[in-house]
């Protein structure tokens, strides 16, 4: 299938159907062959092995007791050598039960290092444990994929595809480009991205690829920040504190009222005070783990602007984060902001997710027949390989009939 996938690929290149001027990369979800009811968390599912280890201890008591009274227990039918069925059925059970919960538990450890010890319990699916538990495009949870697919502008054409168990689909974009720099020869132009695949490591490959992106950036917009100023120490005029932005979430001074000096490794807040480093620790996000600096204000008590500018029950100061990937992001926060830009960016929707809607609306994929991501991944690129010869037929029709007419 892969093979023939490229195949396709390859003929539509040659014939200039693709070009690879511009791409995008999206992903969507798609139900697995699963029970939305079959799914429970670690805590359910240590009380069911209990439960199930009594009843295995139990069934082997039996055994043992009617293995003392008739040494013909298992009748003609049945060899010495095997466990009885219903013994058998347990095992399997027991089996299926214990690699959920490796999951589960794996899968809670993950979520508490990324969300803290008060997260909720990951519910994992009993019967295809590949598959994770996410929101539907129609709404509820579910067992679900998510499959990936990198379209090109020219006619629409799939360029290269991938299912991910997850939804960290921001991961998946650079092999994605790699894959298909490697099987056309050249890469994109430009890439066109939803909001969730602006992470730094991928706004640094696009830079060093020289791959004009765009994807948005989530920033205060505002007409003028009064605290970009030519004297950062300087503070900000006290009638003009009401225009500073505001994080949407805390209602507090957002960080881009905070302006960073790069020679001197240090933020100046509005009221001109330094914010020095403090320390560094690492977070994880979809593509990996990022060392992001901490800058601590010392001089916060007594501030005028300390109501509008942190909680009430911060003791130690105002903070302001800071990664390596900062420049870029500050770099496509310009670039988003150029009308020129908002006017490519807006056949983003048409190019990456026409795809999606045809294969579900007019293919009728809304659910994988398979389980197991390696058979799923299968019968998605069979999908995106029928949704590629259909268009390539519609295409060499198309350019026919108009040879037809120029010859005629």
């Amino acid at each position: 299938m892969k093979g023939l996938f490229r195949q396709v690929g390859r003929v539509a290149a040659r014939i200039g159907l693709i070009r690879l001027v511009a791409l995008a990369t999206d992903g969507t979800r798609v139900k697995a062959n699963h029970s939305r009811h079959r799914t429970a968390t670690a805590a359910t599912l240590e009380r069911e092995l209990a439960e199930l280890d009594a009843q295995w201890d139990q069934a082997l008591a039996q055994m043992a007791a009617n293995d003392r009274h008739d040494d013909g227990l298992f009748g003609q039918a049945e060899s010495d050598n095997r466990l009885p069925s219903d013994l058998a059925t347990l095992g399997q059970r027991r089996q299926a039960l214990s690699a959920a919960l490796s999951t589960a538990k794996a899968a809670d450890q993950a979520k508490q290092k990324a969300q803290g010890k008060k997260a909720k319990p990951v519910q994992v699916p009993l019967t295809d444990q590949d598959a994770k538990v996410l929101p539907n495009k129609e709404g509820g949870f579910a067992p679900n994929y998510t499959p990936m697919a990198t379209t090109d502008s020219t006619k629409g054409f799939i360029v290269d595809e991938e299912v991910i168990s997850g939804a960290a689909e921001a991961a998946t974009v650079i092999p994605m480009l790699d894959r298909v720099a490697s099987e056309f020869g050249q890469q994109p132009a430009q890439m066109f991205l939803d909001g969730a695949y602006g992470v730094g490591q991928n706004l640094e490959a696009f830079e060093s690829c020289q791959i004009e992106a765009f994807t948005p950036i989530e920033h205060i917009e505002v007409c003028h920040n009064p605290a970009v100023r030519s004297a950062p120490n300087q503070p900000v005029p006290a009638d003009q504190w009401d225009a500073l932005p505001l994080s949407a979430g805390t209602k507090k001074l957002d960080r881009s009222a905070f302006i960073y000096d790069e020679q001197a490794d240090c933020y100046h807040c509005p009221m001109g005070e330094r914010l020095t480093h403090e320390k560094t620790k690492n977070k994880t996000n979809a593509c990996g783990t990022v060392a992001v600096r901490i800058y601590r204000c010392h001089e916060c008590e007594g501030c005028a602007l300390a109501p509008k500018c942190m909680s009430e029950s911060n003791r130690q100061g105002r903070t302001v984060q800071r990664d390596a990937y900062e420049p870029q992001r500050q770099r496509m926060i310009s670039r988003m902001n150029k009308d020129a830009s908002k006017e490519l960016y807006k056949q983003r929707m048409w190019i990456g997710e026409t795809p999606f809607a045809h294969i579900k609306a007019a293919m009728g994929i809304r659910q994988f027949l398979l389980r197991g991501l390696t058979k799923v991944q299968t019968e998605w690129r069979w999908a995106c390989t029928a949704f590629n010869l259909g268009k390539l037929v519609r295409e060499l029709t198309r350019l026919r009939s108009e040879l037809v007419i120029a010859a005629t």
